[in-house]
């Protein structure tokens, strides 16, 4: 047979024949036994009538080495005929389709171990009954909206990105669980214990929370927008970056919670225990007490440092803690005023070049607005509501987003590099082209969202959900996806060098 790298070749594989070229058979494999035999070196026996190399294996399974060897893609197999297929692999030594192989077989292994253990039908039968409890389960991804769950016993199970919304969990138990990302919202979640539990980026705006227990919980970048958390205990709570605007704290126990970069915008903490909270960004004042006591000498300040009472102070700074959660109100909310409002906003875009550089906006409602083409970079716009805004081509480099909603906006070719968006709302938002490198998306909501060719180089998407999300030929390059929700994911076509997957739910993904 001659060498020429074009020509057909003729196998007959155990009765079955096949046609390929020389090319098909050498190339991928040149270690292979099929790449030796054609490789010129070696005289090849062929039928001397049709031309056929015959050899001798079974040819149920050579139709995918043959297209292994012309596209690089692991077939898509029942688990005993992956078997078969190796066996066959390892007889002509295509140590790639090996390779291939045992690692579809790796994870198909541990989405096994990832598979919920109930579904909703499931759920529903078993809520019928007197007493339910679902201790150590994994029910991570599943709808159990609108059910009424009261009384039930979630303690220790794992309630990843688990759908809440409008169910009724009064009196529920939820004792150190997993319910990372999980919506919660509208619930009605009175009297519940979530002593421990792990709520980093979990929805629960406007839920009702009324004499409910989060003991040293986690609720970093948490939605609690609304939320009812009346007579609530959080003592030694994580509230790193929640969004609180307009909660209720009627008589809550915030003590030695970590409160730092939370939004507490039109929340009453006058009738709430912050003893020993972290507070950061606090005003601390200096002065004397003629100050105090001349001018107004009835006022409660006069009385305090009339020398009549004891007044406790800050063993380790020497400020009186109740002076300066007074005369700091004012300021602080001076503080957080933006310097624009909506109505602003909207006259600046009838311009033909908007730029809100390092502006603070935080907290605006700037949904269904044409903002395309806007700069954007360097700015303040936590909790901002771009909700179904056009924000096509709009830049957000190193801006502080976290917590804001981009649901539904259309964000093609947008620049986030370097920006923080921990916990901020992405679902089904158009992000085809946008550039995300270098960052901060930590518990962010990015379900069906459409990542087509989006380039998230070096982006930390730890605990963030991208369940459904588009990521065709998406750039992952040295992403940190720990502990990402990648249900239903297609990762063929994206690049994920040296992006950490440690943890990362990838039950039904595709690689």
């Amino acid at each position: 047979m001659g060498s020429d790298s074009s020509s057909t070749v003729r196998l007959n594989i155990g009765g079955e024949k096949f046609y390929t070229t020389i090319d098909t058979l050498t190339q991928r494999e040149p270690y292979s036994m099929l790449a030796a035999m054609f490789s010129g070196r070696h005289t090849v026996c062929q039928d001397p009538e049709k031309g056929f190399v015959f050899v001798d294996r079974d040819g149920k399974h050579f139709r995918h080495i043959l297209n292994w060897l012309r596209d690089g893609v692991v077939p898509t197999l029942k688990d005993s005929h992956y078997s078969e297929l190796l066996r066959e692999a390892e007889y002509y030594q295509l140590l790639g389709l090996m390779d291939g192989i045992n690692s579809v077989l790796n994870r198909k292994k541990e989405d096994e171990d990832l598979t919920t253990d109930l579904t909703r039908l499931d759920i529903i039968k078993c809520i019928q009954s007197e007493k339910v409890r679902f201790r150590g389960v994994n029910l991570s991804g599943l709808d159990l909206s609108k059910l009424d769950l009261s009384y039930v016993d979630f303690s220790h199970a794992c309630l990843r990105n688990v759908f809440f919304s409008r169910a009724n969990l009064q009196c529920a138990k939820f004792r150190d669980v997993d319910a990372e990302g999980a919506n919660f919202h509208n619930a009605t979640l009175q009297e519940c214990e979530f002593t421990g539990a792990n709520l980093r980026g979990a929805l629960l705006a406007d839920a009702c929370l009324a004499n409910s227990s989060f003991c040293q919980a986690d609720l970093s970048c948490a939605h609690l927008q609304n939320a009812d958390l009346t007579n609530a205990n959080l003592e030694g709570a994580i509230l790193e970056g929640a969004n609180m605007k307009g909660a209720k704290l009627n008589n809550s126990n915030l003590k030695c919670a970590n409160l730092q970069r939370a939004y507490l915008r039109q929340v009453d903490l006058r009738e709430t225990n912050l003893e020993g909270a972290k507070l950061d960004g606090g005003k601390k004042y200096y002065t004397t007490v003629d100050t105090l006591t001349q001018r107004e000498p009835n006022s409660m300040l006069a009385t305090m440092f009339s020398g009549w009472h004891t007044v406790c102070l800050d063993p380790e700074m020497g400020l009186v803690e109740e002076i300066n959660a007074v005369l700091s109100r004012k300021e602080d909310e001076e503080d957080l005023t933006n310097e624009l409002t909506r109505h602003d906003v909207i006259k600046c875009i009838q311009s033909e070049r908007v730029r809100f550089r390092g502006v603070k906006l935080s907290g605006l409602d700037l949904s269904k607005l044409d903002l395309s083409y806007v700069d954007f970079s360097h700015a303040c716009l936590r909790n901002v509501f771009f909700s179904r805004a056009n924000l096509q081509s709009a830049k957000f480099r190193d801006v502080d987003a976290e917590g804001a909603i981009f649901h539904n906006a259309t964000l093609q070719e947008c620049e986030f590099t370097g920006a923080n968006l921990r916990g901020a709302l992405l679902a089904d938002a158009c992000l085809i082209d946008s550039s995300f490198c270098q960052a901060d998306l930590r518990s962010a909501h990015l379900q069906n969202a459409d990542l087509t060719n989006a380039n998230l180089e070096g982006a930390i998407l730890e605990g963030a959900n991208l369940k459904g999300a588009k990521l065709n030929n998406t750039n992952l390059r040295g992403a940190n996806l720990q502990r990402a929700y990648l249900r239903q994911v297609n990762l063929r076509d994206t690049n994920l060098e040296g992006a950490k997957l440690d943890g990362a739910n990838l039950l039904g993904a595709i690689r």
